[in-house]
Parts: structure tokens; sequence; C-alpha cells
């Protein structure tokens, strides 16, 4: 349990992510973990529990100094933290630009926790889910940093998700910057920030939890882990995202589920970098955006235009076609005056399906985009001579840092507020793990950029955290 202080005002560069590890403070106590690790007690919840508790303003002030002064080495994690948790690996041999694993452990509870939460480091990003439901909306889940000085864990209440009796975590990898060789030929890539790491995967979690008794215990990775290839057969930060539905196998995030012909889990070496808890907003999915117009530019292309860029995951429901059917999404932001793409950076993503009603969403993947052209597939509603999956739905669910609007911005000029409008629109799009570029063919964050634009980003979003990491 952690207790963190974010002293606003006068109090608040004292205190900046301070991480404190105290129980009880002023009459307030700790609570447990969030989905994004920050449902912990601020200094708002401070004001109120001494106010009910009637104590004068000097006895606050001096429990908010002291909350700032309580620090202990921030993130470091502490003697009790991944204690029950080793790092592990699919079995050797894997092959980097081919399937991303999975893994799965089955647990037994013997009292229905009062509280329980995941714990979890996932490299290069990881989609966890448990008994069957995912712990976050998306698979962008684990901090982008520099692996080599910080590795951020994750925290997840799964209090309601758990329960007396067998329970099963599932976890997803998938690429990410942790690892970013060259993509096979014809891939869009950016070159030059290619990363090679020794262990393209690694995952360590423990899922602790406080029974009715009170005794605090923890199930942690280790070699009983069993693990397989996902669905997910194709990973890169930059070169898109391909999903084989065939490999999809239902029902492995939960109880029940026959893995005798899985392996068992590899031990692995820990990476170097230091683990920190992660204090700042993960990343969130925003209301689905639908194409402003479809066309067919040519025979066999069918072209998705939205109203604007976004930084955004590809959703689509599917029906029909058979086994095996490839649907191909060249995904960008120019189009020419045939409505083709064009330009140095499309990016391909195929889904392959299984002749099934599937829906997919891009688990680890995003891009900045206008534009969907797809083959292999046809919209819903249009002929379809030659048996095709049909696209019944095709969406961009916008992804960003979940940052907290705090101000706003209008006038009576329309011009003014349609030329704010799209400056925040680009603001959005480049919030990510770190203050991006821009969200299509670098997704770099350079420092200058964060350090002339932090007040306008502060202006207008709850970003203090967030900068705070950047700067870190």
């Amino acid at each position: 349990m952690r207790t963190r202080a974010f002293l606003d005002w006068l109090f608040y560069p004292l205190a900046r992510s301070a991480d404190l590890r105290v129980c009880r403070i002023a009459g307030f106590q700790t609570c447990p973990p969030s989905e994004t690790g920050d449902s912990l007690p601020t200094w708002k919840s401070a004001i109120q529990q001494t106010r009910r508790s009637a104590l004068p303003l000097e006895a606050l002030l001096s429990v908010l100094i002291g909350m700032a002064t309580l620090t202990t080495s921030v993130g470091a994690p502490a003697a009790a933290e991944f204690e029950g948790a080793q790092w592990i690996a699919p079995p050797t041999g894997m092959a980097t630009n081919g399937a991303c694993p999975v893994f799965r452990k089955e647990f037994v509870l013997d009292h229905q926790p009062r509280w329980a939460w995941l714990r979890i480091v996932g490299l290069g990003d990881f989609d966890a889910r448990v008994n069957g439901r995912r712990v976050a909306a998306t698979g962008m889940n684990q901090p982008w940093s520099q692996y080599e000085k910080t590795i951020y864990y994750r925290e997840f209440d799964i209090s309601a998700l758990v329960g007396q009796g067998t329970n099963c975590v599932g976890v997803m990898l998938g690429n990410s910057f942790w690892n970013i060789l060259d993509p096979p030929q014809g891939r869009y890539n950016k070159h030059g920030p290619q990363r090679h790491a020794e262990e393209p995967f690694l995952l360590r979690a423990e899922v602790r939890f406080e029974p009715a008794a009170g005794n605090t215990r923890s199930i942690g990775t280790d070699d009983t882990w069993r693990t397989a290839d996902g669905p997910v057969v194709f990973s890169h930060i930059y070169a898109g995202e391909d999903f084989d539905v065939r490999a999809l196998q239902a029902g492995w995030d939960c109880v029940g589920f026959k893995d005798s012909a899985w392996q068992r889990a590899r031990l692995a070496t820990a990476p170097p970098g230091k683990l920190e808890a992660m204090t700042f907003p993960g990343i969130q999915a925003f209301e689905r955006e639908t194409p402003a117009s479809v066309k067919q530019p040519a025979q066999g292309v069918v072209l998705y235009s939205f109203p604007q860029n976004t930084a955004a995951q590809l959703r689509v429901e599917v029906s029909g076609g058979k086994a095996g059917d490839r649907i191909q999404f060249r995904c960008g932001e120019h189009k020419n005056a045939e409505d083709r793409l064009f330009g140095g950076y499309i990016v391909g993503s195929d889904l392959v399906t299984d002749g099934q009603a599937f829906t997919h969403e891009w688990v680890f993947f995003y891009l900045g985009m206008q534009f969907v052209e797809v083959t292999g597939a046809v919209p819903e509603g249009e002929a379809n001579p030659g048996k095709l999956p049909v696209i019944r739905r095709l969406e961009l669910v916008p992804v960003r840092a979940a940052l907290a609007e705090t101000g706003s911005f209008n006038t009576s000029s329309d011009l003014y507020n349609r030329t704010h409008q799209l400056i925040d629109s680009a603001m959005r799009a480049n919030m990510s793990w770190v203050m991006t570029d821009c969200p299509h063919r670098e997704k770099l964050g350079w420092l200058e950029c964060s350090y002339l634009l932090e007040p306008s980003f502060l202006y207008r979003y709850e970003g203090r955290e967030w900068v705070g990491k950047i700067a870190g």
C-alpha cells in the first residue's frame, strides 16, 4: 500500500509526485490501488479527513508538510513488493518479428478478499486479464522509459474481479520501444531509434490480496506459469500490428481452460533498470470516431475517411468470409485527388479471420491517421460476389494519456475557437507516455518540445505528474 500526496498551490513544489509509504496520517488510511494506480488519498482527502477530526489549521499544515518530507526514494519498491514474483519469459527461440506470447496462471483463494490488486511489469507492453476480463481499456499499459535506467510497474485494483475459489490471470505481451528491430521489408519503419533486447518479452507480476482474516498474501510469476503463442502475430511500435483470429484460443484467460499443450514459462534474468511505481496517468481510450465517408476509389479498394487526424487504435467489426481470409488495412494521413493514400509513412495492419463474426481492436499499436484503406473485404450492404469478409463497422478509438481537463478556451470569435480546437487536437494526439513530436512517423519525446510547450499543456490539462515523468 502507498499513500501519495500532491500538495497543490503553496505545497505542490514540496511534494511533486511524492511516493509516501505510510499507513495513517492525520486520521486517514491508505486505499487499495486502482486501475491507474492512482486512487490513493490526495491532499484534498487529508483536508476532508482533518476537518472531520476537528484538527486546527496549524495541524493540517504540519500534516501536509510532513507528507512532503516523509518521502522515501520515489518509486523504489519496498521489501514486500514483488517478493513472490520472478521474471519469466517464453521458451527460447521465439522469433522477434513472430507471434507474441500469452501467459496464464490459475490460483485458489480460500477467502473472498477484501482487497486484491495486480502488480505487473510487461515488456515491451502488456494486456492483462483476470477471469476473462481486461484490467484496462487498451493493451497500451507499459510506460515507455529509458529501460536501462528505469522500468515502471503498474498496479490495478482487481478486488471486483476475483473471488473465493479458483481464479485465473492471463497476460498477453507485445512489442514496444523495448525491442524494435527492423520489421520485414515493405513495412514502414523509422530508422534510428532501434533497440535490441536480449529478452524480447519479459513478465513479472503478482496478485496481492488481503483476505477477510487480515493476512496479506501474494501469488507471483514463476516457472509454473504456462505460455503459448498468442493471436498477435506481428507487433512493432512503427510497423503496425497483425492479428490472426484463428490463433485466439477461446477461454485462455479463464478458469478451466485446458493448457496441457502449453509450455512452462522460463525463468529469466532481471533487466538492469530500477523498478519504480508508476505515479502518472495511464493511457485511456476515448469516444469512438466514425468515418465521414466511405468510397471505393479502385476495384477491390475501400477508403474510410475520418473528419480529422487522430492518434487512435483501429476497431473493426467483421462477419462472413472463410477461415484464413486476410483483410489488409493501410493507414495514413494523406490522400491524393484520386482518393488513394500516399506518403512515406503509410502503415499496414492485417487481420486474418476464422470465418466467424468478430470484433477486433488493435491491442498494443496506435497511430496518428485520418484515412484507412481496406482490401480483402467489403462494407456491409455492398455487392460481394467473391464472398469476402464483410466490414459491418470500422471506427477509430482515440487513445492518449488520461490527463484531466482543467482549463478551457472560448471567445465570441468562431475563427479563434476553431483555431483553438485545431491546436488542442494536435496536443491531444501527442499526449502519450511522453509528449511526442508526432503520433505517426516518429512517436519520439524531444525534450525541447516538452520544455517549450509545458505551459500550454498545463493551461488546458492537469499534467504535472505527466510532465514530471518526462523530466525525470
